[in-house]
């Protein structure tokens, strides 16, 4: 089921724009919202880094190639997923609002971050042609974005380790999660497609709780702990 934040307790930057929050289970996602991802995981700054792994191929499809692909991924992955959302935009008639970006996290391990394990991946897309002046991306929606979901997640994970992977010569990506306290731990090879090489990153204190949290009253998902399943 998708849960919204209240408008009041969104970050600024959001309010500012006329967008909504809100968080599910990936397995709960409505087929209007996965067609979107499908549609939006061709735009090409998603397709020029995170391609393989979001739209794949035939043989070995992405996550977000088709809605059957995500079903398996999401079924079987169970990661909390939360959506940046423009109330005032339907892309194609899907009768669900404008998807601007999508956050999700799930328990998963690295050998490259150890003590970490809890992952984290994040996607902004590019505006809808409809409302060209509607910028969801390199605008500080990233960052408030971030900060917002990991805050959140303080309740379920308090004080747990993140990590996550990109891919090297993202330096967009690279810079938001720098400046939002994720530190270069190594670059690996990418086994299956050489010589590419991805970047293992780190926050060890987002998840730490605050003495003077930020007041975002968001929904709880109940038992996370119990549903969510290893893998990216």
């Amino acid at each position: 089921m998708l849960r919204y934040i209240e408008q009041d307790n969104l970050p600024e930057e959001f309010q500012a724009r006329g967008l909504s929050l809100s968080v599910c289970l990936s397995a709960e996602l409505p087929d209007g919202y996965v067609q979107q991802l499908v549609n939006k995981s061709r735009q090409p700054h998603i397709t020029a880094f995170e391609g393989r792994e979001d739209v794949g191929t035939e043989s070995r499809p992405g996550r977000f190639r088709n809605v059957e692909a995500y079903r398996n991924w999401a079924e079987g992955k169970q990661r909390i997923l939360y959506m940046m959302l423009d109330e005032g935009l339907d892309p194609g008639g899907l009768g669900v609002p404008d998807i601007g970006g999508v956050i999700w996290f799930g328990e998963r391990s690295n050998s490259q971050a150890p003590g970490r394990s809890l992952t984290f991946a994040i996607r902004n897309y590019a505006a809808n042609a409809v409302r060209g002046w509607q910028q969801y991306r390199q605008c500080g929606l990233g960052s408030s974005f971030m900060q917002a979901t990991h805050q959140n997640l303080q309740e379920q994970y308090q004080d747990k380790k993140i990590w996550l992977d990109l891919a090297e010569g993202n330096e967009p990506a690279y810079k938001l999660y720098s400046r939002n306290g994720y530190e270069e731990l190594a670059r690996v090879a990418d086994a299956e497609h050489s010589p590419e090489r991805r970047i293992v990153m780190a926050n060890d204190t987002a998840l730490m709780t605050s003495p003077e949290p930020r007041p975002l009253r968001f929904p709880r998902i109940v038992a996370l702990e119990q549903s969510i399943q290893p893998g990216y």
